[in-house]
């Protein structure tokens, strides 16, 4: 459940489970707990002290700084792009990242799907309605479909999404 982790270390804390326990608030500590608010965030995350945070816990509530943490601490190849597979092989895919952050297809919210080929079946049968690419979230089986043809490879660094675009030619929208 959410926020169980925190749970057991009440119960630990109060329980007087550690001897010599020292609690330091989340302005002064050295763990940032992102959805506090109480770091202050720019490359790095510092405490009140403006000392470097040495663990930043739940980093991914603060974009900016998910992308600046995998950029210096994920490996590139994190990142492949290659030409699809099965329904998906006249797209090229590229794992991790969100290509197309804009351009919903006619505005549609996002569809429930079982895997990427599912995205690149639907984007293909609205071909005739602009669909040049899709976006693929499997953490939450979401698919989402985008009318536009190229796409920022550089775009938000992202977990278990993939976006795909076609490959072919006549794809770019000008």
């Amino acid at each position: 459940k959410k926020g169980a982790d925190q749970v057991v270390h009440h119960v630990v804390e109060y329980r007087d489970e550690i001897q010599d326990l020292h609690l330091l608030s989340q302005y002064d500590g050295q763990i940032a707990h992102l959805e506090a608010r109480r770091a202050k965030v720019n490359i790095t995350v510092f405490n009140n002290r403006s000392e470097e945070m040495a663990i930043v816990h739940q980093y991914d509530s603060n974009a900016k700084l998910m992308q600046r943490l995998y950029a210096r601490w994920v490996d590139a190849d994190v990142h492949e792009e290659k030409k699809g597979k099965g329904r998906c092989n006249s797209y090229m895919v590229k794992t991790n990242i969100v290509a197309f952050p804009k351009h919903n297809l006619l505005m549609l919210e996002p569809q429930r799907v079982h895997g990427i080929d599912e995205c690149c079946t639907a984007c293909t049968k609205r071909r005739s309605e602009g669909c040049f690419g899709v976006v693929y979230d499997a953490d939450k089986n979401t698919c989402s479909l985008k009318g536009v043809g190229q796409p920022n490879r550089h775009g938000e660094v992202l977990p278990m999404v993939s976006s795909a675009w076609l490959i072919s030619q006549d794809s770019a929208v000008v």
